[in-house]
């Protein structure tokens, strides 16, 4: 007997994870899976390098773990390469390197993101004028901080993430309150750290293209934590995209919901990249994209 994440199908296209590691900023390691581009219909002009997606898993104690997963497939029978960061904090790794995120929320999740993408940038594997980040939940969390940090990232994706710690601690229940606190490195509400790691209050230093994700009905990170942060970047000029999902809570149900969610994500890397359908860049026979998000503020 096999799980069904040891099932691969005698496919050619399919994508198999390598397991990489690398140096952090101050000396640690850190780790995650690289599942290369592997598709015959989707390819770039002679001599490109492939665009890079980074995801973040949420928790942010959670972990990724290798195998073959449709969500990670779509993307790399797209064309692109994929990282799937066990940034610290994740668990597989020791208590050590779980343990390690307390106090360092939107810090050493960011560095370890920056730094495994710039990694296979030094390999020579992927195109360091395309490189994503996207996430959800927790992991939207660290989209966000990273595109306020870093100038690595060239797009990126944040589905139900966190903008705003101080209001999410006010608005969630005890137990959630309590976790942020401990990955904060502080209980109280009135603690500067709160501020100063909102990505909500420097939108002034983000310039990357941003596409915002959210359940109208939200209970954990509720849709307030996206508009506002879509409004406030729209105002300042910044390229921002916001899909809302009627009827969506904290992570999709509705197949029809998922399938657009991952269609207005591929909609927004072709937009600010130029690749798809508008470029050199080959097309799926019989696919089309059905789906195009809005971009405002994209030139």
């Amino acid at each position: 007997l096999r799980g069904s994440g040891e099932f691969v199908p005698e496919d050619t296209g399919v994508s198999f994870p390598e397991p990489v590691s690398w140096p952090t900023s101050d000396g640690a390691t850190a780790h995650g899976f690289y599942y290369p581009p592997t598709s015959a219909s989707h390819t770039g002009p002679d001599g490109e390098l492939a665009p890079l997606i980074v995801n973040v898993h949420g928790g942010p104690t959670a972990t990724a773990v290798p195998g073959y997963d449709l969500r990670i497939q779509y993307w790399t029978s797209r064309g692109f390469g994929y990282l799937d960061v066990n940034y610290r904090g994740s668990m597989g790794y020791g208590t050590g390197y779980r343990k390690a995120l307390e106090g360092k929320w939107g810090l050493y999740d960011v560095d370890d993101c920056v730094n495994g993408a710039q990694h296979l940038v030094d390999a020579g594997l992927v195109d360091p004028r395309r490189i994503a980040i996207r996430g959800g939940s927790a992991g939207g969390f660290t989209v966000l901080s990273a595109i306020t940090r870093s100038s690595v990232f060239t797009a990126a994706s944040s589905c139900f993430g966190v903008t705003d710690l101080k209001r999410l601690v006010r608005t969630t229940h005890k137990f959630e309150s309590h976790y942020i606190g401990q990955l904060m490195g502080t209980q109280d509400i009135d603690d500067p750290v709160l501020d100063e790691r909102s990505p909500i209050n420097h939108i002034e230093d983000i310039s990357v293209p941003l596409l915002l994700i959210q359940g109208s009905e939200d209970p954990i990170v509720p849709a307030e934590q996206a508009t506002a942060m879509y409004e406030a970047l729209k105002e300042a000029g910044a390229p921002v995209a916001l899909e809302v999902f009627q009827g969506e809570g904290h992570g999709f149900r509705l197949a029809a919901n998922i399938r657009r969610r991952y269609e207005a994500e591929l909609s927004f890397y072709r937009q600010v990249w130029r690749i798809g359908a508008a470029s050199s860049q080959a097309e799926a026979p019989g696919e089309e994209e059905t789906f195009t998000v809005k971009v405002e503020n994209l030139h």
